[in-house]
C-alpha cells in the first residue's frame, strides 16, 4: 500500500469534505492518505476547523516576521513518516517546503505542489521570481485550474506531470439547502433575514483589503440611487469587518449578517438576485453557480484567484471595467433586465455541474495514482 501525506497550513471548513472524500477514494485503490494541518495566525482567515480522525494530525504552526515578510514553520516533519508522496502547498512563506525540496535530491520519496503557480495578486517581485524557479523542483503538480497549468507550461514545467484539479468546494450541502429553500416563499425567506425588497444583492466572503469593501459600498450607493428597493447583505468576517458594520449602522438597506458557512449561506443566496464581488474573486464563484445567482466583478488590476478561469462574462456572470460607475451600471443592468438575469442564471446552473467537488476528488486521486506509477 502506498502512503501519501497531504500537508496544509490550515484546514478551513470548505476543505473538510474534500479530504474525507479523497481519503475514501484513495483507500479503495490501496493508497493511504494522511492529512497534516496547523492553525491560522491569530486574527486572520480562513480559520482552521479541527478534524477528529485517526488519519488527520494537527501540528502547531510558528509564525514569524522577517523584514516585513511572514514566515511559517510547520512542525510536521515527525508526522510525515514513511510517505511515498508528500503534497504541500506552493508558498514562499512555508519554510518546510525548502527543506523537503532539498531532501528530494537524495530521497526516493516524491514531492508535489498544490497551488496556483504564481500569486495572481502580486507584481513580478523577487519573491515571485523565486517561486517561479522553485516550482520546477517537484515531481508533480496539482494545478488549481487550466490557468495554473498555463503558468506552469510557460515556466518550462513538463505538462505530462501536471494534474488540473479544477478547485471546487463541497457542493452537496449547499445544493441540498438550496433545493429545500426552492419550495419556500421567497418573501418569507427575505423577511427571515431582514430584507424587504425584490432587488437584493449579497456579498459572501472574507472581509479584508483585497476584497475592496470601500469600492463595494460606493457602488452600492450608486445602485441605490437608481434602484430604490435595492438592498445589500454582507456575509463574512475578517479584519475589515468594522467597515461593513459602520455602513450597516448608518443605512438600514445595508445589512451585515456576520460569518456564515455551509447551509447557513443558502438563505442569503436564495433571496439575492446577484452576488457582488468587485475585488478578489475565489471559491465564492462556485457558490454563485450552485445557487444560480450570477456574480458581478471587475477587471481587478491586482488580479483574481485562478478560479476566475471558470467565469464566462455574459454567460455565467458579469465582468465590468474596474471603475465604480461601470460596476454599478453592470449590477443595475442585471437587476432591471429580467431576460439578461435569467440567461445568466441558466449559465450558472450549467457551470455548477462542470465544477463540482466530486469531479475535483476524482481529478486529484487520478493525479496521485499517475505520480506514484511514474518510473
Amino acid at each position: 500500500m502506498y502512503r501519501v501525506t497531504l500537508i496544509q497550513r490550515v484546514l478551513p471548513h470548505y476543505r473538510i469534505s474534500f479530504v474525507k472524500a479523497l481519503r475514501e477514494r484513495l483507500w479503495a485503490h490501496d493508497i493511504e492518505l494522511t492529512l497534516v494541518y496547523g492553525q491560522e495566525r491569530a486574527g486572520t482567515v480562513p480559520r482552521t476547523v479541527p478534524l477528529n480522525e485517526s488519519w488527520a494530525r494537527r501540528v502547531p504552526n510558528v509564525y514569524k516576521n522577517l523584514g516585513g515578510m511572514e514566515l511559517v514553520w510547520q512542525r510536521c516533519l515527525g508526522a510525515i513518516g514513511r510517505s511515498d508522496l508528500i503534497i504541500v502547498e506552493q508558498s514562499n512563506r512555508l519554510l518546510v517546503n525548502y527543506l523537503l525540496q532539498l531532501q528530494r535530491s537524495w530521497s526516493s520519496r516524491r514531492l508535489a505542489f498544490w497551488g496556483h503557480g504564481r500569486n495572481f495578486q502580486s507584481a513580478r517581485t523577487f519573491r515571485e521570481r523565486m517561486k517561479e524557479r522553485l516550482l520546477r523542483h517537484v515531481d508533480w503538480w496539482f494545478a488549481y485550474t487550466d490557468l495554473t497549468r498555463s503558468v506552469l507550461v510557460d515556466s518550462k514545467y513538463p505538462e505530462s506531470c501536471v494534474t488540473v484539479v479544477n478547485n471546487a468546494i463541497d457542493d452537496a450541502v449547499l445544493q441540498n439547502a438550496m433545493r429545500t429553500l426552492a419550495a419556500s416563499d421567497r418573501q418569507s425567506v427575505a423577511a427571515s433575514i431582514g430584507c424587504n425588497g425584490e432587488r437584493v444583492a449579497v456579498y459572501v466572503g472574507g472581509l479584508y483589503r483585497d476584497k475592496r469593501l470601500d469600492f463595494l459600498l460606493q457602488a452600492a450607493h450608486l445602485i441605490k440611487a437608481s434602484v430604490p428597493d435595492f438592498e445589500l447583505v454582507v456575509v463574512g468576517d475578517g479584519p475589515d469587518r468594522h467597515i461593513v458594520e459602520q455602513a450597516a449602522a448608518e443605512h438600514a438597506w445595508i445589512k451585515y449578517a456576520g460569518a456564515k458557512t455551509g447551509p447557513d449561506v443558502a438563505p442569503y443566496l436564495a433571496v439575492a438576485k446577484v452576488v457582488l464581488m468587485p475585488g478578489l474573486v475565489g471559491l465564492v464563484l462556485l457558490d454563485s453557480f450552485i445557487a444560480g445567482c450570477p456574480l458581478v466583478t471587475t477587471e481587478f488590476a491586482a488580479g483574481h484567484s485562478p478560479e476566475m478561469a471558470y467565469l464566462q462574462p455574459g454567460v455565467n456572470g458579469v465582468m465590468t471595467r474596474d471603475d465604480v460607475h461601470a460596476y454599478a451600471a453592470g449590477v443595475i443592468g442585471c437587476l432591471q433586465d429580467r431576460t439578461q438575469l435569467e440567461s445568466l442564471r441558466e449559465g450558472c446552473r450549467v457551470s455548477a455541474q462542470r465544477y463540482s467537488m466530486s469531479a475535483m476528488v476524482e481529478n486529484f486521486a487520478s493525479g496521485i495514482e499517475r505520480c506514484l506509477a511514474r518510473s
